[in-house]
């Protein structure tokens, strides 16, 4: 079987003056930020934890419209805590209203 990496649907909103940040295939997997940078490293922290959670109970990846896979064309180094690959976020530097990007959780 190929690996396979998956890709989350992320969105980021302004309210006021925080980000609020969630994944709508991913139930209970929201947080906020003071900033675009904090609300970007809290949901990878709560992404990281959601999948940790998966894998103790054993459950599989609810796969979705907002859940999707790609195969993986190389191999990917980490081990069990390199969950969120970071570098696939586009920067949040200025964020007006709304954003939405893909995460990509990297193969096991």
């Amino acid at each position: 079987m190929e690996k396979q990496n998956i890709l989350i649907r992320v969105v980021f909103e302004r309210d006021g003056d925080c980000i609020l940040a969630y994944a709508p295939g991913l139930e209970g997997c929201t947080t906020w930020g003071h900033t675009s940078k904090e609300a970007e490293e809290n949901m990878a922290e709560v992404i990281d934890m959601y999948m940790e959670s998966l894998i103790e109970h054993g459950e599989s990846i609810p796969l979705g419209p907002d859940v999707t896979t790609q195969e993986v064309k190389a191999e990917v180094s980490g081990g069990p805590e390199s969950f969120w690959d970071r570098s696939m976020i586009e920067p949040l530097d200025v964020l007006e209203k709304r954003k939405e990007t893909w995460a990509t959780v990297a193969a096991r």
